[in-house]
């Protein structure tokens, strides 16, 4: 249960700090919607069903005793708010670390992982709205994905004539992670080993390294060695989806402010997605329009910097309330447009090679 995974985490926490999980005495947490109901003991039925309405939106205070935390029984336990059915409280704790409320230019914000949460402002209105990315930026869904751990490949690049990549903690490669994916398609477009349909192509420096599967589709090696870590069409197709959502849910805010690309001064991807990605990369296979380039600032753990900002700061908690309420939700699925720019997301930039 959730309690219990938290209980762990005090307990492990709090054993490497040399302290007891009884002296603390505040606890501070942010979550996605779903979970923040599973922790508060809230119905989940309206959740599964549209218009997938919370089944409160406002921040809790509650003792730990209340929740079975165990740690000091009479410790508030501060839970922010909530945004929408899939806009939770780590969210608003990234607006909250971010002080978008306060941001005049125009400004995206995004976290991604299998939903990506994204929230636009023009300086006056704020709006959100969350998109099924899918799995492949964790290194799911992905022949020989997996996630950001020893051994995955982080970041691909081109050295001479041939591929260069690098491994976490520089460990032998087992397979590669979100941001080694989004890397390598990034360098095979450039090169013309995958053309704008996403297609593997014979006709690039690298045809060498393509291998024809038993289904007659081709796979990529990325390191044929060793370990035999390949991309596979299908893998190519996982991204495609993953980032045709996330970039038509960006057009979908933009249009909802009447905003164009070119106006947008400040693009602030947010956790290990924006921490570990390159912003080129981004831009190279068409889930940041090019006008986003160079105006990409990686902001870190933004929901957990959120929620300690709450913890040190009882006013800031408290306003968590009216920057969720005021921060407008835009359910994708009503929109008139996002399957539009869905589709045509689907297809990668085109590249010179």
């Amino acid at each position: 249960s959730a309690i219990f995974a938290l209980n762990s985490l005090i307990e492990r926490t709090t054993r490497s700090a040399g302290r007891s999980p009884e002296q603390v005495t505040l606890v501070s947490i942010v979550g996605n919607t779903v979970m923040h109901h599973i922790l508060l003991g809230l119905p989940l039925e309206q959740l599964v069903r549209a218009p997938y309405l919370p089944f409160t939106r406002e921040h809790q205070v509650l003792r730990a005793e209340e929740l079975n935390l165990r740690i000091h029984a009479n410790a508030p336990v501060l839970v922010a708010p909530v945004i929408g059915g899939f806009v939770g409280a780590d969210t608003v704790a990234c607006l909250t670390a971010t002080a978008f409320d306060t941001i005049k230019a125009p400004t995206l914000l995004l976290d991604i992982g299998t939903n990506g949460e994204l929230a636009c402002t023009d300086g006056v209105r704020r709006v959100c709205c969350s998109t099924a990315a899918g799995p492949a930026f964790e290194g799911a869904n992905i022949s020989c994905g997996m996630r950001a751990e020893s051994g995955a490949i982080d970041h691909v690049w081109i050295e001479g004539d041939s591929l260069a990549f690098s491994t976490i903690d520089g460990a032998p490669s087992r397979g590669i992670c979100g941001s080694g994916l989004i890397d390598l398609v990034a360098v095979l477009l450039r090169l013309g080993a995958i053309d704008e349909t996403g297609r593997f192509s014979e006709e690039s420096s690298l045809s060498d390294q393509l291998y024809k599967e038993e289904n007659g589709s081709y796979s990529f090696w990325i390191e044929r060695e060793k370990n035999r870590v390949s991309l596979s069409q299908k893998d190519v197709r996982e991204l495609q989806l993953g980032k045709a959502a996330i970039r038509a849910g960006i057009e979908t805010l933009l249009a909802t402010l009447s905003l164009r690309t070119n106006q947008i001064e400040r693009v602030l991807p947010a956790g290990a997605f924006g921490s570990h990605i390159s912003s080129d990369a981004l831009c190279d296979i068409g889930l940041l329009p090019q006008a986003f380039r160079n105006r990409v600032e990686s902001i870190g753990n933004a929901a957990g910097e959120g929620a300690k900002i709450y913890a040190r700061n009882c006013s800031l908690f408290l306003q968590s309330d009216p920057i969720a309420r005021e921060t407008e939700y835009i359910e994708l699925m009503q929109s008139g447009t996002f399957t539009e720019h869905f589709v045509e997301a689907m297809a990668f930039p085109e590249h010179n090679a």
